[in-house]
């Protein structure tokens, strides 16, 4: 969907619609110029007519050359950094100072194509609280919705990108480390996490209305989970990871509010689910138990996984990220640094050099290329103390 950029009404009417109401003023054909040259903009700009809608043209995918590139630094460093990308091709950069001090989160908007970054305002939590980031989401309307915990109390902000200001939100969020998907319909699913003041993960689910900024209860789901990645597949439901307790798998149908066994996994730990486009779910991660991560993936008709594969390298505190041609960029993250790409299409897994910093943000931008910011300088210093965080910028293309 980031590839396409839509246009209403006016192409297929002659005139403006909605609620502007404006056209008796002006007159049809006075419009008439307008439309046209509107029409063979978008035209001569790759776009096509479906339906009275204006719609770019597909793309094709972007030929990668597997290898990675410099590009201008951040202009602060960003340990552990959180990345969103923006309609208008900007980046959100959320992160620490590292250096196992808590200094307080702070967020920056990284220009990929200029390599200028701009800053924005404070977040919520506060210049001297560091803000346990454990879900971004960015709704229908561009605003980017941030939940975590500060001092294990569930923060819910929001993020404008025309004013580049986080503001409180009334939501009461009551679990932290939660899982967070967007449905088609510009709702937001979010499922268990931990309840404030408890230590036991909860198997409820809300439903988030950005309209009203509302939430209301939907179906709990058959186990409680803390931490799960939840993904939309191409149908509309949404797939729930196990999270990091459970082996088990659900799927969330907001047609009908419920939730449903899935499946069951050979592993379990901090991983990211991928869904394809062939409605097949990629689940990779791993825990601190291993050396090695984990790849499965898993079928939506028989509800089952493909045998367990082990990754060259950890993925605790690493990223996995869909490239445009359907293969996974993997970045390491836990006890070494490690790269490479995983194919879903032959289970194969291919090193590539490994990035300039520790466990740094990776994100897919609109031209298929991935962006990677931040990170560690190299893993932890001598006596176990995390290192600072670092401004380095890698470009995937």
């Amino acid at each position: 969907m980031d590839r396409y950029a839509l246009a209403e009404g006016i192409i297929a009417t002659g005139r403006p619609t909605g609620r502007w109401g404006w056209t008796a003023a002006i007159g049809r054909r006075s419009l008439m110029p307008l439309v046209v040259g509107l029409l063979l903009a978008a035209l001569v700009g790759g776009a096509v007519l479906v339906g009275g809608r204006l719609l770019a043209r597909p793309q094709p995918p972007h030929r990668y050359a597997d290898e990675l590139i410099a590009a201008p630094d951040l202009s602060l460093p960003m340990a552990y950094p959180t990345l969103v990308a923006m309609r208008d091709g900007t980046v959100l950069v959320i992160g620490t100072e590292g250096g196992g001090v808590p200094r307080g989160t702070r967020a920056l908007v990284y220009d990929p194509v200029s390599g200028v970054s701009q800053t924005t305002g404070p977040l919520v939590s506060g210049p001297s609280s560091e803000l346990g980031l454990t879900s971004a989401v960015q709704l229908d309307d561009g605003r980017v919705l941030l939940i975590g915990s500060v001092e294990d109390r569930p923060v819910a902000q929001m993020f404008d990108p025309s004013t580049r200001l986080f503001t409180a939100t009334r939501l009461l969020i009551s679990p932290a480390m939660a899982g967070v998907a967007r449905l088609p319909d510009g709702r937001v699913l979010i499922a268990g996490g931990y309840p404030s003041g408890t230590d036991a993960a909860t198997s409820s689910a809300e439903l988030l209305d950005p309209d009203s900024m509302t939430l209301s209860f939907t179906g709990s789901m058959g186990t409680s989970r803390s931490l799960p990645s939840l993904v939309t597949l191409p149908d509309g439901r949404v797939f729930v990871s196990p999270g990091d307790s459970r082996y088990t798998v659900e799927t969330y149908d907001p047609r009908t509010g419920t939730f449903s066994d899935a499946g069951t996994m050979a592993s379990y730990g901090y991983g990211k689910a991928i869904a394809l486009q062939d409605g097949r779910v990629v689940v990779i991660g791993g825990t601190s138990l291993s050396r090695l991560g984990f790849v499965q993936v898993w079928d939506p008709a028989s509800k089952t996984f493909s045998p367990e594969q082990r990754l060259p390298g950890s993925l605790v505190r690493g990223t996995a990220t869909l490239l445009d041609d359907g293969r996974i960029l993997l970045l390491g993250g836990e006890p070494g640094n490690w790269s490479g790409i995983y194919d879903p299409t032959t289970g194969v897994t291919t090193p590539i050099p490994e990035t300039r910093t520790w466990k740094p943000g990776a994100v897919r931008l609109a031209d298929g290329r991935v962006l990677i910011v931040g990170g560690l300088r190299d893993g932890e210093t001598p006596g176990g103390i995390p290192a600072p965080g670092v401004t380095t910028v890698q470009i995937f293309q």
